[in-house]
Parts: structure tokens; sequence; C-alpha cells
């Protein structure tokens, strides 16, 4: 009676995921946030040059609308082939699950690093679909942002205000915008991890 070879298929292909986990987190030098929008669009797509339609961006934007911005979890991270002397501080840890943005560094270049990124070396292997997301939130919420200042630019008095009526209202919608600026800036931040690439020599004179 013939045997169903499924089971040791299976088991084969478990084994091989589990091998490489394993092996991720050994060469894992750390985890930093980066802004990956807006960001040089020929960093994205060299080992998966996959075309995101407008209905991929949709999608995604809806889903963080829906459950939010999902940016610091072990299965959302986007992986980052890296050398060590190209970054100054990672967060060193086993696992990011449960941990806020605030508490791994935004990534800060060295010198190395500077020019290493200039020379496009610095590659995330993964991220479209996130980052064809995140593109579109910034975009929405660009515009609420550009609607809010021609607001504050047209404001005139109306019947019954006073001049410090309208300063008021002026230095509120002001606040406002540095706000709303300022977490559309923030919800650009992904949680990387940083895979070491090794270092040569050379790379270290």
């Amino acid at each position: 009676m013939a045997t169903n070879p499924e089971p040791a298929r299976m088991d084969a292909i478990a084994a091989e995921v589990t091998q490489w986990d394993r092996l991720k987190t050994e060469c894992t030098l750390g985890y930093v946030m980066w802004a990956i929008w807006p960001s040089q669009d020929s960093l994205w797509g060299k080992p998966n040059g996959r075309v995101i339609t407008p209905e991929r961006r949709t999608e995604m934007y809806r889903s963080f609308l829906a459950f939010g911005i999902q940016n610091v979890k072990n299965d959302t991270v986007i992986t980052v082939v890296a050398k060590k002397s190209w970054i100054k501080k990672y967060h060193q840890v086993a696992s990011i699950d449960g941990l806020k943005p605030s508490d791994i560094p935004t990534l800060e270049w060295t010198t190395l690093g500077k020019a290493a990124f200039s020379r496009g070396e610095f590659c995330p292997l993964e991220g479209l679909g996130r980052r064809g997301g995140l593109g579109k939130l910034y975009e929405e919420q660009t515009k609420k942002i550009a609607a809010m200042q021609r607001e504050l630019e047209r404001k005139k008095a109306k019947k019954g205000e006073t001049e410090a009526d309208v300063a008021d209202w002026k230095r509120t919608k002001k606040e406002a915008i540095k706000y709303e600026t300022a977490t559309r800036d923030r919800q650009m931040l992904w949680a990387l991890r940083i895979i070491d690439a090794g270092e040569r020599f050379d790379d270290l004179d």
C-alpha cells in the first residue's frame, strides 16, 4: 500500500522554516525605526520588484484605518541587510511584539552608513505593500493639512469678532496644523530588522 508523501514534505518545509528563523535571529544586529515614506523609490523593489497597484495601496490604507498601523510587530517588521558600521544604535531584543515605536531608536547613520546609503547599498528586502499603504495615508493626511493651511490663510474677522479673537483662532489653527503634521510624519516610521551583512577590513579603513 502506497504511503502519503505529503506529511513528510510538510515536515521538511517546517524544518526549513525553523532553520531560517534561527539563522535570521543569529544574524540580526537589532532593530531601528525608519520613515519608509517618503523615501527614495530607487531603494525599494530590487529584490522583490512587484508592482504595487492602486488597488493594493488602497487595500493597505484601509487596513491601517481599520486596524491601526501595525508597524512594530514581529510579523510585519521589514528586513534590511546592512553592515554594523553603518548604523549608530540598534535595539537588541529577541522580540519586538508589545513594544512601542518610542522604545526603538530611530535610524541614525554613521559616516560610513551615509556613504553606503548615497550609493544605494541600503536596500529593504520587503515591505512594498506596507510602504504603498503608508504612501496613500501620507497623501490623504497631506491633503487635510493643506486644507487647514488654506483655511488659516483665508481667515478674516466675522461680524462680532475682534482682532484678538482672530489672533486666538489662528494660533489654535497653527497648533492643530503642527500637531497633524507631526502625527503624519510619526506614522511613517516602521520597524526594520537589520541583518548583519558582515564587514571587510577595507570597509573600516
